[in-house]
């Protein structure tokens, strides 16, 4: 009896084990219905949130559990931490979920790539205070996430764990059990696969995003040609430079439809159909830019797919080109010029062994000589200031109590001698002749005897120069105003630019090296002040200079764009 017994408790376990097997069996055709989960298309994130959800959900219904969660690494911080969406968990709760991946079951979990079960979370003090007490867990199925990378032959080449999932409170009150964590491995892979399907879209969408912003940020214009001629890439400088509308997409239209200048037409032709690298320049906008042009050709696992052409605007350079061979010509005029009177009066004294000249004569030629001589040292000063300033050296300061008003009448005085056919007339108010001023006499001196004889230079039939001294709360304040030539309204930002002459109307350029008011601007922004200029062409210029009473630092002063360094 005892046998027989046995025998029908042994064919009940058999049977009820044949049930737990077709409950599995049933349970992994439901899983298999989401198969299509583990290798999802590419997608927004909203929807790679939604297919997650559905994953979790479903986990919960299989598994006969009350929440779901996903716990993601971060590698900078060595963290576990919660992620959207959960099941049974609000979103608050789940975004301030950190746990050490170093600490606890959950990160056991993660370290040794094994999943686990809680049974009984009141049994585990240790274990009771890893999730926050809000969540309300009683037990847990805790899977790592695995992440497998495979080759062409499908072998798993390489495994990555990305975080765990974690199962909470089995329904009923009752633990889950081995079958349980069989189920939940499965389910565990599909969200592994979901979440790296959403890191790579991510990684491509920030890369795409990367590139467009770098693209469009660039100042050189870009654009992609395939072979077929039609245009696959245009950024936003080179769309400004073929004055293409904001509204107008060029992307897949032919670049002889959207390109309409004929160089340009014919550059990117070539290009094509030679299939090889071109340099070359291009003159726009009625030969006012420059751009230098070259092209690159692409290539697509070994087959020419098209060509980048990129276009950089060089005008700046061939301005700069055109100004320095126009000062080197200016240059040999005003040294030429001058060592041409000095050799010639020497000369002629030194020829006259017979006194013909009286000495009255040779003072005037002697006068004359100290005159050029003197303008020359100025211009050799002039150079000798630029090119430190260009290299971001310092001009020193040797900075005193300046007499303003003196110093006005002084350069006054010194200019006279050349200005016959001009009117001085000094406007000096009490607080100017008494204010305390600290500064480089020698550097205002200059500042003051450029601005005057630019004054006589570009008003040569004379007229008055009304040279205006007063104060103000910051300092002090002159202008040197004249009747002369004028500048254009064009050229009013350019004239403190080195190399810059002013040109006419007709397009007569004025003489001089343009470095004069270059050099005058560094010195007045040395003493912490600041310059500039009105004018109307062909009724005369007013400059104006503001200076503080006593200039700042060396070490703030120096500069104009250039960083000062030791001599």
């Amino acid at each position: 009896m005892s046998e027989q017994n046995a025998g029908n408790g042994r064919d009940e376990l058999l049977s009820q084990l044949e049930d737990a097997r077709r409950k599995v069996r049933d349970l992994e055709r439901q899983i298999a219905e989401y198969a299509d989960l583990e290798a999802p298309a590419l997608t927004p994130a909203a929807a790679l949130h939604k297919t997650l959800a559905r994953v979790l959900k479903k986990a919960c219904m299989i598994l006969q559990a009350e929440k779901a969660l996903l716990l993601i690494y971060q590698r900078e911080t060595g963290e576990l931490v919660g992620q959207s969406p959960a099941v049974g968990i609000p979103d608050d709760q789940v975004h301030g979920l950190r746990l050490r991946a170093t600490e606890g079951v959950t990160g056991k979990v993660f370290r040794n790539n094994e999943a686990a079960i809680v049974a009984d979370v009141g049994e585990d003090p240790a274990g009771a205070a890893e999730f926050p007490q809000p969540i309300g867990w009683r037990n847990a199925l805790i899977i790592p996430l695995i992440v497998e990378t495979k080759d062409n032959d499908q072998v798993v080449v390489d495994r990555t764990t990305i975080g765990v999932m974690v199962v909470f409170n089995k329904r009923r009150g009752k633990e889950f059990s081995n079958e349980d964590l069989r189920l939940s491995r499965v389910l565990a892979r599909n969200a592994s696969a979901i979440i790296a399907e959403a890191r790579l879209f991510s990684d491509v969408l920030e890369r795409k995003t990367l590139l467009e912003t770098s693209l469009e940020s660039v100042h050189s214009g870009i654009v992609m040609v395939s072979s077929d001629g039609a245009i696959r890439l245009m950024n936003k400088a080179a769309r400004a430079l073929f004055d293409i509308p904001p509204t107008v997409d060029p992307i897949g239209k032919s670049y002889v439809e959207v390109v309409t200048h004929p160089d340009v037409i014919d550059f990117v032709s070539r290009s094509l159909s030679e299939q090889r690298d071109i340099d070359s320049e291009v003159t726009m906008e009625d030969a006012s830019r420059f751009y230098h042009s070259q092209t690159a050709v692409v290539r697509d696992s070994g087959t020419i797919s098209g060509i980048v052409a990129i276009f950089t605007d060089i005008t700046e350079i061939r301005n700069l080109e055109r100004l320095k061979a126009t000062f080197v010509t200016t240059i040999s005029h005003e040294l030429g010029t001058p060592l041409s009177s000095i050799l010639g009066f020497t000369r002629t004294m030194l020829e006259d062994t017979e006194g013909f000249f009286t000495p009255e004569v040779r003072n005037e030629f002697l006068q004359i000589i100290e005159k050029e001589c003197r303008g020359l040292n100025r211009l050799v000063w002039d150079l000798r200031n630029m090119a430190r300033i260009d290299e971001g050296r310092a001009i020193e300061l040797h900075t005193a109590p300046v007499n303003l008003a003196e110093l006005v009448r002084r350069v006054v005085a010194a200019q006279q001698p050349y200005a016959p056919h001009h009117e001085f007339v000094l406007e000096l108010t009490d607080e100017f002749e008494r204010a305390p001023v600290i500064a480089d006499e020698d550097k205002l001196d200059q500042v003051l005897a450029n601005l005057v004889s630019n004054a006589i230079k570009y008003a040569p039939s004379g007229g008055e120069i009304r040279i205006t001294g007063d104060t103000t709360d910051r300092g002090v304040r002159m202008s040197i105003a004249d009747q002369g030539l004028g500048i254009p309204k064009d050229q009013l930002d350019k004239v403190f630019d080195r190399f810059h002459t002013v040109q006419g109307r007709e397009g007569a350029t004025m003489e001089g090296p343009g470095i004069g008011l270059y050099i005058v601007r560094h010195l007045v922004v040395l003493h912490g002040g600041s310059i500039s200029v009105e004018s109307e062409f062909g009724e005369g210029s007013t400059f104006t200079i503001d200076l503080p009473l006593v200039p700042p630092s060396r070490e703030a002063a120096v500069g104009v764009g250039a960083k000062a360094r030791p001599e």
